[in-house]
């Protein structure tokens, strides 16, 4: 097995070298008007790759649009980051592609290739390039599995449960606790003398 990469291991600023992924198709219910519509929406993971920590967007449509509206709120709550690794989906590659062309072709320089921001794709037809990405994303479905037997959440309410789901996957412990850190805390209740 060959090394893990430095971006991998080193502890650095969270989210500085972090990989994207869509997970699968949630409904969002639309309650406008008469009777309620269900609307096709994604999750947009990213995930952080030294500290494995989780940012979910909900994103409505798998376009280079949404895509770069989710990468531009990601931005906004998590900082800038160096590189995102992604795979060779169409609206990673076209969102990509377009900002590269407009950068090369006119004066007209994008606020993301100004904040120089590496994309790293994955090769073609390797899908075990995505790890962490595809274990968050498995990790999330587990949670939204138990909470959305029964209903269908607006856009709202599931933005709302996603930001709670990213919390809990956030708490999680890095490595393996151990029971001798217990020993060094003092006892909770001191007796009074």
């Amino acid at each position: 097995m060959e090394q893990l990469p430095s971006s991998r291991i080193e502890l650095i600023y969270p989210f500085l070298h972090c990989g994207v992924d869509y997970a699968e198709l949630v409904l969002i219910a639309d309650r406008k008007g008469r009777g309620c519509r269900l609307l096709e929406s994604y999750i947009c993971i990213f995930v952080c790759f030294a500290s494995k920590a989780v940012h979910l967007e909900l994103v409505t449509e798998l376009t280079k649009e949404t895509y770069m509206a989710a990468l531009n709120r990601f931005i906004a709550f998590k900082g800038k980051p160096k590189s995102i690794y992604s795979d060779n989906a169409t609206n990673f590659v076209g969102r990509y592609t377009e900002l590269y062309t407009l950068l090369k072709d006119s004066e007209y320089v994008s606020d993301t290739f100004q904040e120089g921001i590496g994309f790293v794709f994955a090769p073609a037809h390797s899908h075990h390039f995505d790890g962490l990405s595809k274990a968050a994303g498995r990790s999330t479905k587990h949670h939204l599995r138990r909470i959305l037997n029964l209903t269908h959440f607006t856009f709202e309410e599931m933005t709302i449960c996603l930001y709670q789901i990213e919390a809990v996957l956030n708490s999680r412990p890095v490595t393996q606790l151990s029971h001798s850190i217990f020993m060094i805390l003092p006892p909770l209740h001191q007796p009074i003398s």
